[in-house]
């Protein structure tokens, strides 16, 4: 579902089994509807228009998470996503961002 000027995630909730959702290149402004998807691994939502991490903490099986070219202004919100193996936030509008704003967040408690 990529491409197709998407403006908000519905539709996915009832997919329990869901693994990986595409939705990249839309019009995406928050993380939503995705309560029920909690054996997401790949979530992929680069070139969409989300300011905030937010939505997503419940999915623990989460593995990689792509965010690349969004209004992203800090990173929260992933601190419960202890799988995750890769995280890619590039081209989003950081303006000091520090190593340990992505280390100290992901490390489980």
């Amino acid at each position: 579902m990529f491409e197709n000027q998407i403006e908000k995630i519905e539709n996915v909730n009832a997919l329990e089994e869901l693994r990986e959702l595409w939705l990249w290149n839309n019009n995406i402004k928050e993380i939503t509807g995705l309560e029920n998807c909690k054996k997401l691994r790949k979530l992929l939502l680069s070139r969409n228009n989300i300011s905030e991490i937010k939505g997503i903490d419940h999915l623990t099986e989460l593995e990689e998470l792509n965010l690349l070219e969004n209004n992203l202004t800090a990173i929260k919100g992933i601190e419960t996503l202890g799988k995750l193996k890769k995280l890619s936030l590039r081209n989003n509008d950081f303006k000091h961002l520090k190593v340990s704003d992505i280390s100290d967040k992901s490390k489980p408690s």
